[in-house]
């Protein structure tokens, strides 16, 4: 995966591309004029460059998406959400390492097929 291409998803692909996906899966919950956003791209894009081959990166958009923003109880930009098996197993908001999300992922590849 080019981890320049982390596609948006919304809430009409949502079930299909996010839940239904086979591999775990992370998803921002992101603005574009989110400034705490944009310092977390470069980590972002490390992160997605290391797992994209076993994992699935998407975007929301929080201005765009309220349904799930509300629906997953996001409070600020950034937040990340690990799902597996379509389930949510683990969060993290704000400005965060490249460890912490390396560890987020981690989780929820554990148990993964």
């Amino acid at each position: 995966m080019d981890p320049l291409e982390i596609p948006l998803v919304g809430d009409s692909q949502w079930e299909r591309l996010v839940l239904s996906e086979p591999r775990p899966v992370l998803v921002e919950f992101w603005s574009p004029n989110c400034a705490a956003c944009q310092a977390m791209e470069p980590r972002l894009l490390s992160v997605a460059a290391e797992y994209g081959d076993r994992v699935a990166f998407f975007r929301v958009r929080v201005d765009e998406e309220e349904d799930l923003v509300w629906a997953y109880e996001v409070v600020s930009a950034p937040t990340f959400i690990a799902f597996r098996d379509s389930e949510p197993v683990g969060a993290l908001a704000g400005d965060v390492d490249v460890t912490e999300l390396g560890n987020l992922i981690e989780d929820a590849m554990a148990g993964a097929p």
